[in-house]
């Protein structure tokens, strides 16, 4: 009887401290957000440094013990980085270490994301051969850029070369680490589009009623005057770049966020209003950016993205597609009336004009990118093997001021510049690898996340051509999230049964 009872308290025991590592499991993480939003809040305060270590140690925890979670703040959160910079350092008064310190969250966050998944990998898969035999194209892309940026940084070890190894390795860690993870597309589309909404709001805000003191305040240039970026020939007022470093950027970024929430609105089986509503404020934050070539970008992803999900049979009910034509056709309205009070009906029929040289007064941001890509063209022929990198872009070593030589108003023309005939190569056949994949996934039935990445792929193709935005990292590893989840898990925890159509498989 005795024996009986101790073996009845020996279980109950162990059930408890099962319970409580559990329990702990789950505490961890948690102090680990109680500690970087408690080291936020230090970071205002006269605390700078010892704000901003606690910042990163938290989110550090949260990246080891919370993969999933810490992978997404990154991908939703990191977009709101370079506002938040900006008033860390001018409102608040953070710089120096403090400021670097702070700055590094991201990159923290993302190292201990890839090892904590890497850890958990080893220890469930030990046969490597796994990996092997499931690398795809994309994977191959992102091998080569980090063979590109390794050997630049060998060529040229300079503190601008760091900086820009790290800002162009970002978006490959991003991709290995969703390819890692075990978090769904789902939860990330519907986490984006909060995000997105979010940021679409204050950007329509930033637009409208801040106006030229905002821009002034936070994104002034070296002579104190806003950036040519935020100004447009006869448009009235600044553009919108919500909290992103400028319009350009803003525009990609919600012309890719449109692409996968009209995929969301043709392809998901449980009818939600909200992804609807959504589209159109981020259609609407688009306009506010008054960037052609996103406008652009944005109505051919679009049509791809309704052609295809009509051809693939992805279309469950008609009253999908009529909700995206009055959430498109109710934005396109409230652009137009934009258009009409700002200007911008004026400075597009003045860029159609100058393009076909019968423009009396010629758009001077079009000759900009004229002479931008002969002069790359230029040193190209020059520079066959690249001029190197670290020398190419519009950004300023965060140690030393001190600044890139060259600016180059092309993506693709950006990485041939800068490594080359094979860099010019390597980025035009990207979003190749990138359409092969989302084409790949559609096949599969992962109609979600390929029918996005489609749409993400084409948008960022064309604003490529006479923009460099895919060089920043928040904007870069959008699409190449997008790719990581089309494609799949690295090493794989399906079944292999078929996928219906309107759930990713993820």
């Amino acid at each position: 009887m005795g024996s009986r009872d101790a073996g009845k308290r020996a279980t109950q025991v162990e059930g408890w401290a099962h319970q409580f590592m559990n329990f702990d499991r789950r505490l961890v993480p948690a102090a680990g957000a109680v500690l970087a939003g408690a080291g936020l809040i230090a970071t205002a305060s006269p605390l700078h440094l010892i704000g901003a270590v606690a910042f990163v140690l938290g989110v550090a925890i949260v990246g080891l013990t919370a993969p999933d979670y810490a992978l997404l703040a990154i991908l939703v959160l990191f977009p709101v980085h370079p506002l938040a910079a900006r008033v860390a350092r001018f409102d608040f008064g953070v710089t120096g270490s403090a400021l670097l310190v702070f700055s590094a969250w991201k990159e923290v966050a993302l190292v201990t994301v890839l090892g904590s998944e890497l850890v958990r990998h080893v220890s469930t898969h030990p046969d490597w051969q796994t990996i092997r035999a499931r690398l795809q194209i994309v994977d191959v892309s992102a091998a080569a850029l980090a063979a590109l940026l390794v050997l630049g940084l060998a060529l040229n070890p300079t503190s601008l070369a760091l900086d820009q190894f790290r800002l162009w390795l970002f978006p490959v860690g991003a991709y290995a680490a969703v390819r890692l993870s075990r978090l769904t597309f789902r939860r990330f589309l519907e986490a984006a589009a909060v995000g997105a909404v979010a940021i679409g709001a204050f950007l329509i805000v930033q637009s409208s009623f801040l106006g030229v003191g905002f821009v002034l305040h936070y994104w002034a240039n070296a002579g104190g005057a806003v950036p040519s970026s935020f100004l447009a020939n006869i448009l009235q007022g600044p553009r919108g770049a919500g909290t992103f470093a400028s319009p350009n950027e803003a525009a990609l970024a919600m012309a890719i966020w449109a692409c996968m929430l009209t995929a969301a609105v043709l392809v998901l089986r449980e009818w939600r209003l909200w992804h609807a509503l959504a589209l159109g404020v981020v259609l609407v934050a688009l306009a506010f950016t008054f960037s052609r070539s996103g406008d652009v970008a944005a109505f051919v992803g679009i049509v791809a993205l309704i052609v295809v999900v009509g051809r693939s049979g992805g279309l469950i009910r008609k009253r999908r597609l009529a909700w995206l034509l009055v959430a498109i056709i109710a934005a396109s309205s409230i652009s137009a009336g934009i258009y009409i009070q700002r200007g911008n009906i004026s400075l597009i029929a003045n860029t159609v004009l100058t393009a076909a040289g019968q423009s009396d007064v010629p758009d001077p941001s079009m000759g900009g990118h004229a002479n931008s890509l002969d002069d790359a063209l230029t040193l190209m022929e020059t520079h066959p093997t690249g001029v190197g990198l670290g020398n190419v872009g519009a950004r300023t070593d965060p140690i030393t001021g001190e600044a890139q030589p060259y600016i180059v108003e092309s993506y693709y023309l950006t990485m041939g510049v800068t490594f080359g005939w094979i860099g010019l190569v390597w980025a035009l056949l990207l979003p190749i690898a990138f359409g092969l994949c989302a084409a790949r996934a559609i096949r599969r039935g992962m109609l979600l996340s390929g029918s996005a990445l489609l749409g993400a792929t084409l948008a960022t193709a064309i604003v490529s051509i006479l923009l460099p935005t895919m060089a920043e990292p928040q904007i870069a590893m959008l699409p190449w999230a997008l790719a990581a989840f089309a494609v799949g898990p690295l090493l794989g925890e399906r079944t292999g049964e078929p996928v219906p159509l309107d759930v990713d498989s993820r």
